[in-house]
Order: structure tokens, then sequence, then C-alpha cells
């Protein structure tokens, strides 16, 4: 049974806390303390925390049964019937209020939130007496706020209800406050923090990754830089955000950061005594229903967040073989604990989800995590990166809805064997050698490419048959021409056409000859081709001796004008004559080409 329940509920914008002081008797002797939420509730509660006299207690995991989540918390000291027992529990809630209006002018200095909650400390035990307070984040006169309850007191910021007597277990009485909050609501959708290990020395890589949703009353209309200009002594009354402060180890350095779409235009680094801080400035600020995001990251040597440590439940090193026996190696393992939070660098950030990824040094053995707080889910993976053999071992670890609270590190506990420091050297000689080595078995080989004389031949052989086909063909399309020109003077008798024609295609057909000799000197390996082609080229020759005779007559005959029948007689019994040796010689040059073709 609750004696007497203070509930103060502090209201900013994406996270409302709530403190409940509670003074309790027990009806009969109990070592526990039961706390409950409704269950439509439980997806926005992000921490509980229980204290009695100043020791902290440990929740158990949230049990879910019809419209109720409950909480078992175990006391310190089993309380006795009729003892007492002094408690404050922390909820920390994320989005449990919301813009009203949900949206607003860019310039508008009066953005406004509803919060809406339970007037009485919802709990399985019944209350004698409750006062529930209420703080508001500034002192303005709020909007509206339920006053229709007995003793209702406005003082500053703060709104005050009660005390009230008498009030039954798991009692609800809905009240709302409507009040004015410039301040930005920022949630992060999905945080990951990516941290690997050094094999060589206590240096963390570290990597933030943020996905970050204005949650606040949207902007309306379209962003003008005009007014952002013209307004920027007033900046500090909207909900715009124009810049993130990271909060880094005093010891960071080899400090970056990136986004998708280049959006950060300005950053500023500075070192601290105790802290070093980024600042990232975005090129477009932040308004209500706007969403950004980026990564950033830096190296830092930290030997308290990693150290040796004495671990009696390490297991020593299995191995198949005993190589010891074999080689001067150490087999004794280390033992390292590695501490690390789960929040971000930038503080007051409710994150819907976060992930921790820790990329251990190749390696470790014998992993186990231990978290001050319930972890949703927990992965091993292995990530291979420069001249890893086995690959590094991977523990991913996830929880949603973290605030703040959450900041108890984890302890990652792991053991790696000494002999591993020679890993990743011997992978890297081993590589090294095996280059140079292959180098040199790739200097021996003779990869010149021959092929058999043979083939070579018969391959050679083949190109200068169609090669002397391109020749026949272009010499038989020259005499061609020839014969034209030829009919053409004997009936137009233009001497200068048929001398131009005679002239290039002679030309040609000389040419031909001469290619299809120099076939035949290309092939002493193959003496009956050798002949053929010869052969072949000195009919050509005699080709075309027989046709610029035969052109001769022809022109002699037509210029001559003769009316004399004798005389034309003979000199059509000589061009007959030629003709035929002309049918005799082709007949010569086909069976050449038949035999060509055939070998």
């Amino acid at each position: 049974m609750n004696d007497n329940v203070k509930v103060t509920t502090t209201l900013a914008t994406s996270i409302t806390r709530q403190v409940i002081d509670v003074s309790a008797s027990a009806t009969s002797p109990t070592s526990d303390y039961f706390v409950v939420i409704p269950s439509k509730l439980a997806t926005k509660l992000s921490f509980i925390g229980v204290k009695q006299d100043s020791a902290s207690l440990t929740p158990s995991q949230p049990v879910t049964k019809g419209f109720l989540t409950t909480f078992k918390v175990p006391l310190s000291d089993r309380v006795p019937k009729g003892g007492k027992v002094e408690l404050a529990i922390t909820l920390v809630w994320a989005d449990l209020v919301s813009p009203y209006p949900k949206v607003i002018s860019q310039t508008d200095s009066n953005q406004k939130y509803l919060y809406t909650g339970n007037l009485y400390f919802f709990s399985p035990y019944s209350t004698t007496s409750q006062a529930t307070v209420v703080k508001l984040p500034n002192s303005k006169e709020p909007v509206s706020y339920s006053e229709d309850f007995d003793n209702v007191k406005r003082t500053s910021n703060q709104i005050t209800y009660g005390p009230y007597s008498n009030i039954p277990e798991l009692t609800e009485k809905v009240f709302k406050i409507h009040y004015f909050n410039n301040d930005a609501a920022l949630v992060v959708k999905k945080f990951e923090k990516t941290v690997r290990l050094s094999a060589w020395s206590p240096e963390l890589l570290v990597q933030e990754d943020f996905e970050v949703h204005h949650k606040g009353a949207a902007l309306k209309g379209h962003f003008s830089r005009v007014d952002y200009k013209l307004n920027q002594y007033q900046h500090h009354m909207t909900n715009v955000v124009k810049s993130f402060k990271a909060i880094l180890p005093s010891r960071a350095y080899d400090v970056y950061y990136k986004d998708a779409i280049g959006n950060i235009s300005t950053s500023h680094f500075r070192k601290e005594r105790t802290q070093s801080v980024l600042e990232l400035q975005p090129r477009y600020p932040i308004y209500g229903g706007w969403r950004f995001s980026w990564f950033h990251g830096y190296t830092v040597t930290d030997s308290l967040a990693l150290k040796e440590i004495d671990d009696p439940d390490a297991k020593p090193v299995d191995l198949p073989i005993d190589i010891s026996k074999m080689f001067p190696i150490d087999l004794s393992s280390t033992t390292y604990e590695l501490k690390l939070r789960m929040t971000p660098s930038i503080k007051g950030l409710p994150l819907q989800t976060s992930v921790l990824k820790v990329i251990l040094p190749e390696g470790a053995t014998n992993i186990r995590v231990e978290s001050p707080f319930f972890i949703d889910t927990e992965k091993r993976s292995t990530t291979f990166t420069y001249f890893d053999t086995t690959g590094r071992p991977t523990v991913v670890l996830e929880k949603s809805n973290v605030v703040d609270d959450f900041s108890d590190p984890i302890k990652i506990i792991y053991s790696r064997p000494n002999y591993v420091s020679y890993q990743k050297p011997a992978a890297i000689v081993t590589v090294t050698v095996s280059v140079l080595l292959g180098l040199w078995l790739l200097s021996l080989l003779d990869l010149t490419i021959i092929k058999d004389k043979k083939t070579v031949e018969k391959e050679l052989v083949t190109k200068l048959k169609l090669k002397i086909s391109g020749l026949v063909a272009k010499e038989k399309a020259a005499k061609t021409a020839l014969n034209m020109s030829l009919n053409s003077y004997k009936l137009i008798k233009k001497l200068e056409r048929l001398k131009e024609s005679e002239t290039s295609n002679f030309s040609i057909m000389t040419s031909c000859q001469s290619v299809i000799a120099n076939v035949a000197k290309q092939t002493p390996f193959h003496p009956t081709f050798q002949a053929k082609v010869s052969l072949l080229a000195n009919h050509f020759t005699d080709k075309i001796n027989l046709i610029k005779k035969k052109h001769s007559l022809v022109q002699t005959f037509v210029e001559s004008k003769s009316d004399d029948e004798d005389k034309s007689d003979e000199f059509t019994e000589q061009i007959e004559i030629v003709e035929s040796k002309l049918r005799a010689t082709q007949t010569l040059i086909d069976a050449c080409l038949v035999d060509i073709e055939a070998l």
C-alpha cells in the first residue's frame, strides 16, 4: 500500500521525465515492489530506474498481460508486515508530447505542445495520499490546462494538483496541459556506433551514424533564405536547429564527418581540458518535419576504455596440434575488458533504435557481454579488413528507446592468444613471398606462342590462294573495261578515251601480274605451289602483251581509213589470230587456277 506519493513530471519536447517518490508500507511480508504502466504506453517508455535509500535497484524485464505491463523490482531487504519502504522511481518517456498545432510558419516564435497524462500514479497498490507536480519548460502562461479538479495551483513554471486522498489501485484520470516551448523536438530514428579495435595498441576507431528527425511543429510552406537572414536574431525563439555539438574524448584525433548530400557546410573542432568538441553546421537549418543524416568519427587511444584484466573464467587455448613442441610459441592468452556506451556523443537525443557494433581484433575468443541494462538483441558475425586471414569477431548489440540515462558502460570481455600477434605479420610475409615466387616462376616460363611449322605454312598458302583469287577478279574487271573502251573506239573513234582506259586498266593488270609473281617468291617451302603461281604470272604477262597487240592493230586499222578490201581482210585476220591466242592463254590461266586451288 502506498502511504504517500509525489509525482513530478518535467515536460520538455522529445523526452518527458517523471520522478515518483513513494513511501509505502507492506500489508504482508514481501521482497518485491511492482511497477505497472498501461500496455498502450509500453512502447513509449524509454527508461525505468528505481532507487531505495539512494541504492539503485534493477527492475526485471517487463511482462505484458492484458492491458498492463508489469516490472518486478526486487527490494534490497525483505520488508516485514507493516514495514516501511522509501522508493524513488524514475520513468523517462519518449514521444509522449506532440506539437499542437502541428504546422507553424518559419518565423513563428510560439510553438506549442500538448501533454496528456494520468493525474494519479498508476499503481497496483492503493494510495493514501498523492500530489502531482508538472514542471513546464518556461514561465509563460500555458495556453490551457485542466483546472476542473480540486486543489489546482500554478506558480511560475509549475502546476500542482492535489494532494488527493484514498486513490484506488489502477486509477486513471486524464488531464491535459497545452504549453509554449520553442525548443526543437529532435528524435534519432536510427543510431549506429561502430567501434573497431586495433590489434597492436589500445586504439579505438569510432564512427557514429545518425538519422535525425525533427518531430516539432512542421514548417508551413517553403523555406525562405531571405526570411532566415532577416530574422537571424530571433532564431533562438523558433524551433529551428542551426548546428549540432558532439562531445568527444579529450584525446580524440583524426576527426572526420560526412553526409550523403553535402549539407554540412561548416564545422569547428576544438580541444578542451577534459573533452573535445565537434560542431557541425548544416547549410540548410533543420525545421520541423525535416530530417538529416550524417556520420562522424574519430580515433582515440583510451587505456581506461580498454585494459587488461585477470579473468578466472578464461579458457586455455585449444589447438588440434601442440605446435609449442615444434616452435617456441607462447600459447598463453591475455584477457581484455572493453567499456563502451550505447549513447551518442550528442547529448539529449532520444534514440528510437540504437546499434552498437564492436569489431574486435582478429583471434579474439571467449567473448562475453555484461550490460547494466537489458539488451534487445545480441548478434555475432565476422568482419574482414586489410590482411585479415580468419576475420575479426564482431559483436552487434541493439536496443530500442535509448536515452541518456543508459549512459552506464557495457563491458565486453574477451581473450586473445599472444601468438595471434604474429598472425598478421605472417600473413603479410606469406603474401609478399608468394607474389615474388609467382613472378619468379612466371619469368621462367616461355610464353611465346609458336605454332606447328606445317600448320603455319598451310595457313599461309590458304591466305595466298585468297589473295590470288582477288587479283584474278581485279584483272578480269580491268580486261572487261578495256574491251568496252575498244568497242566504243570502233564506233565513235575517240582515241583520247581509249588511251585513258588503256593507261589505267593496263596499269591494274600489270600490278596484278607483279603481285602474283611476288606471291610465288613467298612459298619456297611449297615447290609445286610456287611453280604453278610462277606459271600463272607468266600467262598473265602473255595475256597483257596480246591485249596490247590487239589494241594496237585495231587502232592502226581504224586510223588508216583504208577502203582496200585486201588490206582490211589482212587486219581482220591478224586480229583474229591475236584473239585466238588470247583465248588459248585464258584457257591456260583457268587451268593454272584450278591446279592452284587443288593444292
